[in-house]
């Protein structure tokens, strides 16, 4: 089902070479109809979103649709600078205003670092999204409380 948002931020994001526009995903979050599409550009045009993560996959896919809205991204990333500059490029040359913004969501201080760097370009964050993981490799059985500490 193809979505009524447009695909022009989503072409090429990423460092991998398959596509990280999540058509199955889009749907339940955009409504096919022109008036759902309306409200929700109305709803994010000017606000400043900063989304974790957001260097490849959902993250990535989930800036590109804010961004095609209206939205300033933030783009959260640790690792993936390679990822997070071509989504920000892919943004900025489709006429959005996107920045990267790197730190471990795990450190109070990088958390504060990127906040900073977002209000400093954009002003005050109105949306956040979660989008960063902490990979553990065990069964969740196995998890001790510190496990889920530093996975949530």
């Amino acid at each position: 089902m193809a979505t009524r948002v447009s695909r022009k931020n989503a072409a090429g994001i990423g460092s991998r070479s398959h596509v990280l526009w999540p058509e199955a995903a889009v749907p339940f979050l955009i409504d096919e109809s022109p008036v759902a599409h309306e409200e929700l550009a109305r709803l994010l045009a000017a606000r400043t979103a900063l989304i974790t993560g957001a260097s490849s996959g959902i993250g990535a896919a989930t800036a590109a649709i804010f961004a095609d809205l209206g939205a300033r991204v933030a783009i959260g990333y640790w690792k993936n600078e390679e990822g997070a500059t071509a989504v920000r490029d892919a943004i900025v040359n489709a006429g959005g205003r996107a920045i990267t913004v790197k730190g471990d969501v795990r450190k109070t201080e990088d958390i504060r670092s990127v906040v900073d760097q977002t209000v400093s370009a954009f002003g005050p964050v109105d949306i956040l999204i979660n989008n960063a993981v902490v990979r553990h490799f065990s069964p969740v059985e196995k998890f001790k409380p510190s496990d889920w500490d530093r996975a949530l």
